[in-house]
């Protein structure tokens, strides 16, 4: 995503590349731009797609000062699948976003919108998703959201940075919040949940971001508000309004994928991620590597409540093997001493440490795993075909 840093910018500057404006009354990116002298407009966004790394340079007058207000379209009722106007950064410097001074926004949702490959990096109030931020880089194109008609947004030198975009990172994570992701074929998502009082628990612009539509290569995560909102990032009141979420889960593809999740909730309960269908609670700080299909019930995940003493109390060891590769889960896979696998013959076939291991040589058949750990030891079946 792209946008001019210059005043009276061309596409020419993309020559032989592809370029395309995108257009809120059908939600979708035009046809590829081809004459060299169509303007690119101070403001707006614009995809790029090369073959290859390219380097283009921008000659003219830089722009500065006061830019707009632009005018972001609304078409038809506001909804999730409308108002989305890809605007762009139009100083050759980073912008902050949460800038105290320098943006008039009318009628715009307080979420911010950048293609990082593969989804959108998503920012909200203070909230990050699959790497989002309050800054945003030069020449860096990005969509917001018109929630009425009217809406426009312009800016000025206050929001400008003298500091180089790569340094402006996040550098602490938000409190009571929970973080889930999921990776497959190489490929991410996340969601996150906040707790922020007086949330309003449907979708509120000022505090909540849509689910964008990430790669069609690339599994996709969301939940939901109470009026089936699907967002990426999600406020609501109060930590039990968090029990009984689900996550929404699109796969790519069937096989393995890992999901993980974080939490920096400061009350004595925390929400905590369960697998229905294998009936395991998935710890928090740990990779949980599980075998999707697409016949899963849309349910699988759901958050429970837990108390911090009864999470701590759930040894939640598990066994799971996927392409030859048997591995350990749960609480205490650090304490692990020794993993021996017997056959049902009860003689010792394999024997190693640490939380996982290659079982290829097996012959097919039951098996039973026992994992010692400095406070415990737990048993379960292993069966290979």
């Amino acid at each position: 995503m792209v946008s001019s840093p210059i005043t009276a910018g061309t596409a020419g500057v993309f020559h032989g590349i592809w370029l395309r404006a995108y257009d809120e009354s059908t939600n979708t990116f035009g046809e590829y731009i081809v004459p060299d002298a169509t303007p690119m407009p101070t403001g707006q966004g614009f995809s790029v797609w090369a073959p290859s790394a390219e380097t283009r340079t921008f000659s003219g007058t830089i722009n500065q000062g006061s830019i707009g207000p632009l005018s972001a379209q609304l078409t038809g009722s506001a909804g999730p699948n409308t108002g989305w106007n890809l605007i762009g950064n139009p100083y050759p410097s980073a912008i902050d976003w949460d800038a105290a001074s320098g943006w008039t926004k009318t009628n715009i949702a307080d979420a911010v919108y950048v293609w990082n490959g593969t989804q959108y990096a998503t920012y909200v109030g203070g909230i990050p998703a699959n790497g989002g931020s309050r800054y945003i880089a030069p020449t860096q194109g990005f969509f917001v959201q018109a929630t009425s008609s009217g809406a426009s947004i312009g800016m000025n030198n206050g929001i400008r940075l003298h500091n180089g975009v790569n340094y402006l990172k996040e550098t602490s994570e938000p409190i009571d919040i929970i973080r889930v992701s999921i990776v497959g074929n190489g490929l991410s998502d996340e969601t996150v949940l906040a707790v922020r009082s007086g949330a309003l628990n449907i979708f509120d612009p000022a505090t909540d971001a849509v689910k964008l539509a990430g790669s069609s290569e690339a599994p996709s995560l969301f939940t939901t508000n109470d009026d089936d909102s699907e967002l990426t990032i999600s406020c609501l009141n109060s930590v039990a309004d968090i029990v009984g979420k689900t996550l929404n889960i699109s796969y790519a593809f069937e096989g393995e994928h890992v999901l993980s999740w974080t939490h920096s909730i400061q009350s004595g309960s925390i929400p905590v991620l369960y697998d229905n269908l294998e009936e395991i609670v998935i710890q928090p700080d740990q990779a949980y590597v599980y075998t999707a299909s697409l016949s899963d019930d849309s349910d699988r995940f759901t958050f429970i409540e837990m108390t911090k003493s009864e999470l701590e109390e759930v040894s939640g060891l598990y066994i799971n093997m996927y392409n030859d590769i048997l591995r350990v889960f749960g609480a205490g896979i650090n304490d692990i001493t020794v993993v021996v696998i017997y056959n049902i013959q009860g003689q010792k076939v394999l024997e190693f440490n640490g939380n996982e291991h290659n079982v290829g040589l097996l012959s097919p058949g039951l098996y039973l795993v026992n994992v010692k750990t400095n406070r415990d030891e737990v048993v379960e079946k292993l069966i290979i075909k």
